[in-house]
């Protein structure tokens, strides 16, 4: 062939099988297992905006986030269903 490729090769070769090679791994906020370590409202899991409604409402410790009744963090702007979910499904470590 004039574009030097040989006759039956691939016009468009494989993407690399590992793109990420030489970099660092994209962190995976879900596999955090000290999660009760950090403050409720550093938990990344969460998202920045629930993240936010807890250090406005000044929930910031985890004695805070436990008395709170579901009905006033879900209450609270940015707080939604999943953030619950996982700020009371996170075990103390």
């Amino acid at each position: 062939m004039a574009d030097g490729r040989s006759p039956g090769a691939d016009p468009h070769p494989a993407a690399d099988p590992h793109p990420a090679a030489g970099r660092h791994p994209t962190r995976d906020p879900h596999a955090e297992d000290d999660r009760r370590s950090r403050p409720p409202h550093e938990v990344h899991a969460i998202g920045a905006p629930a993240r936010r409604a807890l250090t406005n409402a000044g929930l910031t410790t985890w004695d805070a986030v436990d008395a709170a009744p579901d009905a006033d963090l879900l209450a609270l702007h940015g707080f939604g269903p999943r953030a619950l979910r996982i700020l009371r499904t996170t075990r103390p470590g």
